[in-house]
């Protein structure tokens, strides 16, 4: 009886862990993902080729939030 909760038990973490493990896999692809968009990408495009990341100072800077 109680080899078989440790099983469950050391099943339910280990479970636990891949589920972690793939969320955070999935958080850092995102953060790739975005660094790649907003800095890396718009340097190697022409000048004159608007990006989110040539308009993100004129949003950010906006003060309309209020």
């Amino acid at each position: 009886m109680a080899l078989e909760v440790a099983r469950c038990r050391s099943g339910v973490l280990s479970a636990f862990y891949a589920r972690a493990l793939a969320l955070g896999l999935v958080g850092f692809a995102a953060y790739c993902f975005v660094t790649a968009a907003l800095r890396i990408v718009p340097r190697a495009v022409p000048p004159d080729l608007h990006t989110l990341a040539t308009h993100a100072p004129d949003l950010l800077t906006r003060s309309s939030f209020c």
